[in-house]
């Protein structure tokens, strides 16, 4: 299996150079405005990347701009300083591409073809979305904010407290919200029966 692999990458404050204007550009950017960028977009059609990126020090390049002539330079370029690389509808001349994602406050889900199909990843994108519940994010604060909780508790068999955690999770989910304390009471007790 040779594709690309599915890695979360902190973006907070990583500088993001955008090669171009128009929809391509704002689409990319809007895509990661989420993770809190520093997006620094250059439109003109400067060829000397090795000054325009020791004056910028990009963590992420992208170029939206069709009409940049020296893609290939600037591929050869980012890959010799391994700066991460995307090339709009280019998956030749780039060293990751966009997934379609589905993004909450804690929830991030990225869907890829490897560039075989954006359409393919939409569907299936949509299709995942149908699937997660409306409280997703209070789900997952509360999911958070219970396993330290449980890793104090000295009633409860650490032998067996990934899957306590599993079943409050699923029953959670289940429920579509939080589970009461007495709902996590009864839970443990039955876990703690077996």
């Amino acid at each position: 299996m040779a594709g690309y692999f599915p890695m979360f990458y902190n973006m907070e404050n990583k500088t993001v150079l955008i090669i171009g204007e128009g929809k391509k550009a704002t689409e990319k950017a809007e895509k990661l405005l989420p993770f809190k960028p520093e997006i620094i977009f250059v439109t003109d059609k400067t060829e000397d990347f090795k000054k325009l990126f020791l004056e910028i020090s990009p963590s992420v390049v992208i170029v939206a701009d069709e009409t940049l002539t020296d893609v290939n330079g600037l591929y050869e370029f980012c890959a010799e300083k391994n700066i991460p690389l995307n090339t709009v509808d280019n998956r030749d001349l780039s060293t990751f591409i966009f997934p379609s994602m589905i993004c909450t406050e804690s929830l991030t889900v990225a869907v890829s073809t490897s560039g075989k199909s954006p359409a393919a990843a939409v569907k299936i994108r949509k299709d995942i979305e149908s699937i997660i519940p409306d409280s997703i994010d209070e789900i997952l604060d509360w999911l958070g904010s219970l396993r330290p909780v449980l890793k104090s508790r000295s009633d409860i068999d650490k032998k067996n407290l990934a899957a306590i955690y599993k079943s409050l999770a699923d029953e959670a989910f289940e429920k579509n919200r939080p589970l009461t304390e007495n709902e996590i009471e009864d839970t443990l007790k039955l876990n703690n029966e077996f």
